[in-house]
Formats: C-alpha cells, structure tokens, sequence
C-alpha cells in the first residue's frame, strides 16, 4: 500500500487531471506482482566482472525474535575500484550486496552473515546503526536487518574498503517474460560489436534483460551521434520524435544482469526502468580510460552521458509543461556513468536506487519538479543530491561523500527551485574530511551543502527549502570538510546573484575541517537567511556566533534556537 500512497500523495499534490484508465493504469504499475519473502541475487552468468574477493555475505529469515526461519542463502557481492588519476589515496574503494525482502507471516527480518574471504572479523562499525541482534563470533560477523534498510560497515577499520548492505524491499512490476508485449533480451544475445538498438525492439513495449551480460547502444541512423564515445539506447517519447511508434513503457533489469550503456528518454511519459541488476554506463566501445590517467575529465556540459535520462530540460521543451511525466526509476544499480546516474524529468519517483561513481563531474540523482526522491544509495565523485527544482523531497537519502561535489548542491547556474524538502540523510563517511587535497585547491563546492554561483541577475528569493535530518538518527559524529556553504557573494564566480531563505533541522555531524569552515556568503543587494534549528557541529550548536557571514554581511541573517537549547 505505500507504493500506492507515494502515488496518491503526487496526484493529488499536482492535481493531476488524468483520464481514468491511465490513473487505474499508474496505480496498477504499482501494486502488481508484489511479492513477500527474501529474494537473493547470484552472480552474474559467465561474466567475471564487478566481484568482491574480500567479503562473502550469506542471508535468510528470521522472525521478529531473531530466531532463524529459512537456511541461508549466498548473496552475490560485488566490487568496484576506485581509480584516479588524482587523490586516489584518499579514496576508497566499494563493496555491496542487494536482496529484497518483505515481511511475510512470521517473517519479520532478514539476518545477514559476513565473512572475510581471507582472515577474519575482529572489529566493525555499521552507519548508521539501524541493525539488530549484532555478533561477532568465529571470525564472521552477524546481524539483522529490516526491509527497506541499508548500511555501510567499516571492517577491522579498513575506511578504505566499506561494504555496503543493501535490504531492499521485494520487486514489484517484474514483468511475465512471456508476455506478448514484452522483448526479452537473451544471455549472450548483444555484443559490443553488436549491441542492442532500438530498431530491435519493434512494436514491444516492454524490454527484459536476462541475467546475463548485455550491451545496448545507438548509432546516428536518426541523425544524432552519441556523445564523447558514450553508448545511449534511445527509448523515444510518445509525443512525436525520431522513433515514432517504438515507445517503450518499462525497461527491466533483474539481479544478475549488466547492461553496458546508457538510456536516453528525453521527454518520454509513462517509463519505468526498475530491476535490481545493474546499468554500467561508462564507455565500452573503445574509448581513452580516462579515468586510469589520461584524457579529458570534465563533461558537465553532457547531460546525454547520464547513465539515465529522461529528463524534459525546461529550455528545450516547446510545449506547455505538464504537472507530471509518469517516470518511475527503482531498485536498480548504475555504476561508472559520466554524468548524472538519474537525470529524470517532472512527477518522477526515483526509489531504491544505488549509485557508485569515479569520474570528477558524475552526479547522483537529478530531478525537475514535482517529483519524490525516496531511499536512495550515492557515493559519486560529484553532487549527490541536485535541489533545483520547485516542490521535490528528497528523503532518506545515503550518501558516501567523495571528493568533487556537494552532497546537496542548491546550484550552479540558473536555478531557482522553492519549496525543497530534505529529510533524513545519512552521511555515511566524507572523504574530503582532513584530506588536504584537491586538484583546483578547496572551494565551496565540496562542502555537504552548497549554493555556488549565479550567473544571471534575478531578484527572486529562493524560500520554502527545508533540509531536515542529518545524521540525527543512529549515526555517529561524521567529521565533514564543510557543512554548509552559500558562496553567493561571487567569491566563486558568477555576478547575477540572488537571495536565499532557508532553514536547516536536527543536525548532528563531527568536526569540520579546521582550514574549511562554515559560512553564508551573500552579495551587494542581496539577502541570505539561513535558520538553524537544533543544529550541532562537534557537539557546538550552530549560530551566528560560529557561522561567519562572507561577503555583504549586512544582507546575512542567521538565526537559531538559542532560546530552546538546554
């Protein structure tokens, strides 16, 4: 029922005037083969790629006492290493495992084993702490999970290689492979010298990867060439575009299975993508490694490279824009994009995602307005969370922050999004904390909150943004390089700069870095408002006393509970 809820809340926020079949047809694609129970994942078939040699996990049900219900089952890990040309000593590298479980009769739990494939457990850390029934026992490492929960653990203090615990709950829209309308794309089927292509597909609305290993691509046979060597799958829109009549409604990616590429969806309606398989979106047709050294690193002026995209763009639309797109992301995996891993467009739910990232300029998740960002896993070497457009929420929200962005960034350039909700994140670890690094020297934007620059002249006040909940609930005191930073006295470049009424709730992060602190930074003309409200950094209440104005100080206003502290 609370996939449907989720759905109700954006109809009725938007007021949405749909026709009653695509209302029964949105609230169906819900709900349908929802399943209880744990579902675990295998490796990849006949693919070596992507595996964990340090940890192995085992899982199974357990009751709401703890006690064992089913035997355990292997759960596949996986492994993705962190390459640099820059910093790559002040990274880490990743280790994750996904099932889905929803409690069904007398299973309440899922208890998950870890073990090292070489030595053993002697100490651990879990962030956040939100697991059960935890024992450290010969040489493994048990405890129990919820649905719809993760966590990272640090293991013998390795910072540098976290295991990350992924218990999503059970896949719902998993279509019938038999279906009439579905094209199922078989094990072994694509190549990279000859990927899938949308002139594949035919008059099917609805593609199923096997498990398996897969490539999808495109090339200019519709007049558009793809970008800096960038595999795309274009899935047009129904609205009237180059591949009129092969609009695709659902993209399925089951655990077990990799697609090399990406999706591009630009304006479609009516889309989901969803699976628990995983989308690897950097270049595997030939391209320069640049991230092994060699090579241009920056394309953020390519939002095409995103490893998903389904965006409208608000200046290319010519059409009136709509309250919503009908776009659904959930469940899966997107690792190596070069740009965004989800760019999608308006109304869109993206949910039950997971986001691994090394490039200098990947960005986390992306959405235009209207749209409800749910339980959602990044650890991308830019902005994490982008917070652009007006009445999006983002909520419980982890994020593992590297070492280029913000983890939630206001803007860059034109933005000018109202009534923002944040609410519940999870900084599992932030590596620019102490690390005395960075390529273009330290700048606002690797702070966890940021608005960096603006580069046309507006007197709009950006107001209605609430970000509530970091690190508030069973996480210790993550040390961060900066809380926030509103670098908008034009320190960081541009001049057209605006104002800004924000408040921040219930925060409880470590130190800053003590060369990198905090600050509001407003410009001639201009006002900055920034509330605190039970906002704690190293155990200090956060307040104009401690949180310098930069800047025309006198268009700063900094205010907090000092009335309410104990």
């Amino acid at each position: 029922m609370k996939d449907i809820n989720e759905l109700t809340y954006l109809l009725k926020k938007n007021r949405l005037k749909l026709g009653f079949g695509l209302i029964v047809l949105a609230i169906a694609s819900y709900n349908a083969n929802a399943q209880g129970g744990l579902q675990t994942y295998s490796a990849i078939p006949d693919y070596n790629g992507y595996s964990s040699s340090m940890y192995s996990v085992q899982v199974r049900e357990v009751d709401s006492e703890g006690a064992s219900l089913t035997e355990y089952e292997s759960n596949h890990t996986y492994y993705l290493e962190r390459i640099a040309k820059n910093g790559a000593d002040r990274m880490s590298h990743s280790h994750w495992t996904t099932f889905s479980f929803g409690p069904t009769g007398s299973s309440k739990m899922v208890e998950v084993e870890v073990s090292m494939q070489s030595g053993s457990i002697s100490n651990y850390e879990f962030r956040p702490t939100h697991v059960h029934n935890i024992s450290q026992s010969g040489g493994k490492l048990t405890f129990q999970i919820e649905s719809n929960k993760y966590t990272a653990i640090i293991i013998n203090g390795d910072i540098r290689n976290p295991l990350f615990i992924f218990a999503d709950p059970v896949e719902t829209n998993v279509p019938d492979s038999n279906g009439e309308s579905v094209y199922v794309v078989e094990k072994g089927s694509t190549t990279k010298e000859a990927p899938l292509t949308i002139r594949d597909i035919g008059d099917k609305k609805i593609i199923y990867f096997e498990k398996g290993e897969h490539f999808i691509n495109e090339t200019d046979a519709f007049g558009y060439t793809p970008q800096s060597y960038n595999s795309a799958f274009f899935v047009c829109s129904n609205s009237g575009s180059r591949c009129e009549g092969n609009q695709i409604e659902q993209i399925y990616i089951p655990g077990g299975a990799i697609v090399h590429g990406n999706i591009r969806a630009t304006r479609a309606h009516n889309l989901m993508v969803n699976g628990r398989g995983i989308i690897e979106g950097q270049d595997t047709y030939g391209a320069a490694e640049e991230e092994k050294g060699g090579g241009a690193d920056y394309f953020s002026g390519q939002i095409l490279n995103s490893a998903v995209t389904m965006a409208a763009y608000r200046d290319k639309m010519t059409d009136a824009r709509p309250t919503t797109m009908n776009q659904v992301v959930e469940g899966v995996t997107s690792i190596l994009a070069r740009k965004y891993n989800f760019q999608l467009g308006i109304g869109a739910i993206v949910r039950n995602t997971k986001s691994f990232a090394r490039r200098q300029t990947t960005d986390g998740v992306g959405v235009e307005e209207n749209s409800r960002v749910s339980t959602n896993f990044m650890k991308v070497n830019d902005d994490a969370l982008k917070l652009y457009q007006d009445n999006t929420v983002f909520e419980n929200s982890y994020i593992w922050h590297q070492m280029n962005g913000a983890a939630m960034q206001l803007g860059w350039d034109k933005e000018e999004g109202d009534s923002i909700t944040v609410t519940n994140t999870y900084i599992l670890h932030d590596d620019m904390y102490q690390a005395k690094y960075f390529n273009e020297g330290f700048w606002a934007n690797q702070s966890i909150i940021c608005w960096l620059k603006h580069f046309e002249n507006f007197d709009h006040t950006r107001e209605g943004i609430v970000i509530d909940g970091i690190n508030s609930n069973n996480m210790p005191e993550v040390g961060v390089i900066r809380l926030i930073a509103i670098a908008m006295d034009g320190e960081m470049g541009g001049s057209g700069l605006g104002n800004l009424d924000m408040t921040l709730k219930n925060i409880n992060v470590g130190a800053e870095d003590e060369d990198t602190p905090s600050y509001v930074g407003c410009a001639d003309a201009r006002t900055c408002k920034v509330e605190f409200i039970n906002c704690k950094r190293a155990g200090v209440y956060m307040d104009a006393s401690n949180v310098p104005a930069r800047g025309n100080t006198a268009g700063v206003t900094i205010t907090s509970d000092l009335a309410e502290k104990p």
